[in-house]
């Protein structure tokens, strides 16, 4: 696959986007620029319904901008699509023509169902839930769907989105009227009330757009949050109630100046959290997560697995994230590979010594510390297990939430102990105990493993763990003379013997 450019056109109610993806290797793509046009377009529907001229005008304008850009980086395809403001415009056909008529770009009008769709198709292709709502704010249109594995089961377009919320309920008022929050709320929960699919169902909420990842950002500073990203981050009914209140205390002015919120969403973010909060006490979920993945990308991942089946697959998402690391970090696939060959023997001789209790949990960190471990060095060798901490634990992953990723960072990064305890502080209420003795013993064979990835011709041809009296001999034969690995191994033999809680004598013969 030839490495190439795709330029992504977005025109929403609220704002007119253009992303510009980098397709690399094996199908990864990158964002490599990004601009934002917060023009309000539903602003310019007059008294009939109509896109106004001066609307259409200020439209090409930003067309034309983004072509002079787009012509920067020599795309393979550009991809326009329009939404909720120009489908509810009653002269959209008209709009439609004369934008193609003054700009060079063929203009995609999605339908009510295509938008929800494409948002729900990133959603189940880049995460694990299985069965979800999903949830993707406008400015002129909220999207709600309910999925199932990959089949969309419902979905329903609603006729409202911040913009369209404001100017009913706020327009001349502060952003926090107790008034106006109140009207804002009977109508949004009287809206949801028309589809009678959406109740309690016992499964999480995934929501999508700059208005639910502003919400989770302000959130993110309010509990002084440890790790950066939004991708994977969650709040419950409660925190978005807390985070309603908190902006509703502020006047427009300091919302502006709010650290965490885009100021051209000031006058719009609290309807956007009114929304939320309805949407989550209708549903019962327990949970909101926040996906970086939206519309843009459920079209960009389509045409991809369009023209090469399962490059993003619904299953094994996890596992096709790692591989997609292992190529942005230049880890070589053939080193990783046979360091969880080794963790795999060791985790097998001590399940059937009786010292290890197989599950499929630990199997998970197993994989993810061998396939990853130290991928820090792709900055800097040195203080390689910080860059590795940092790296990973703050990494928007595809498939992994915020507690999956500090796990996989604490995995991946372990050289000993006390680094490790510097690494979890923040997180420590984050797990149980004996979850973290898990990761702790995880991580000790990985590092002990990784010490025998010496001379990769060396083979391991026979492993015997022997129990003698108070001690365990741990025989390897190699295909080699085994020198420098059991001069690593003897220096990391601590490792084997945390995990087996007695000392360990190395017989490495050749």
């Amino acid at each position: 696959m030839k490495r190439h450019k795709i330029a992504l056109i977005d025109i929403g109610s609220n704002s007119v986007r253009l992303v510009i993806y980098d397709i690399q290797k094996e199908y990864t793509y990158k964002e490599i620029q990004d601009i934002k046009m917060p023009i309000r377009l539903y602003q310019y529907l007059d008294e009939y319904g109509n896109l106004s001229q001066i609307g259409i005008d200020e439209l090409i304008k930003t067309l034309r901008i983004f072509e002079d850009i787009i012509k920067l980086y020599h795309p393979k395809k550009t991809i326009t699509t329009a939404t909720a403001v120009i489908r509810q415009a009653r002269n959209s056909s008209d709009v439609l023509k004369e934008l193609e008529r003054r700009s060079n770009f063929k203009i995609r009008l999605l339908s009510e169902k295509e938008e929800a769709a494409y948002g729900q198709y990133a959603v189940s292709h880049l995460t694990t839930f299985e069965e979800a709502y999903t949830v993707d704010m406008g400015g002129g249109s909220t999207e709600v769907t309910y999925y199932r594995g990959n089949e969309l089961i419902h979905s329903h377009s609603f006729p409202f989105g911040v913009v369209r919320l404001m100017e009913m309920f706020f327009q001349g008022k502060e952003p926090g009227d107790l008034e106006a929050m109140a009207a804002c709320e009977r109508y949004v929960r009287s809206q949801f009330k028309t589809q009678d699919w959406i109740h309690a169902r016992n499964v999480p909420i995934v929501a999508m757009g700059g208005s639910s990842r502003n919400m989770a950002s302000i959130h993110q500073r309010m509990v002084s949050y440890p790790i950066t990203g939004l991708h994977g981050y969650s709040m419950t009914v409660e925190n978005i109630k807390s985070t309603k209140f908190f902006l509703a205390a502020k006047s427009l002015k300091q919302l502006r100046d709010l650290d965490g919120l885009s100021r051209d969403r000031a006058d719009i973010i609290i309807p956007a959290t009114i929304t939320f909060q309805a949407l989550i006490e209708t549903t019962s979920a327990e949970r909101m997560y926040f996906v970086k993945e939206g519309l843009r990308e459920g079209l960009l991942i389509n045409m991809i697995n369009a023209e090469v089946p399962e490059t993003y697959p619904v299953s094994g998402i996890r596992r096709t994230s790692i591989a997609r690391l292992l190529v942005n970090y230049g880890i070589d696939p053939a080193n990783a590979k046979q360091r969880l060959k080794r963790v795999r023997l060791f985790q097998d001789l001590m399940i059937r010594a009786g010292l290890v209790i197989p599950s499929e949990q630990l199997n998970d960190y197993l994989y993810y510390a061998s396939m990853l471990y130290l991928a820090g060095s792709y900055i800097e060798a040195d203080d390689s297990s910080m860059h590795t901490f940092y790296l990973l634990a703050n990494s928007n992953i595809s498939g992994f939430k915020h507690r999956d990723r500090v796990i996989i960072a604490l995995l991946a990064s372990y050289k000993n102990k006390s680094l490790f305890n510097q690494y979890l502080t923040p997180f420590h209420d984050w797990f149980e105990d004996s979850e973290i003795e898990l990761i702790l013993k995880a991580g000790n064979l990985v590092r002990f493993c990784d010490a025998l990835n010496v001379i990769p011709m060396n083979k391991i041809e026979k492993a015997e763990l022997l129990k003698e009296g108070a001690k365990y001999r741990l025989r390897i034969k190699w295909s080699l003379p085994p020198y420098g690995e059991l001069s690593r191994a003897e220096r990391q033999k601590k490792k084997i013997e945390y995990i087996l809680g007695k000392k360990v004598i190395l017989d490495f013969y050749n």
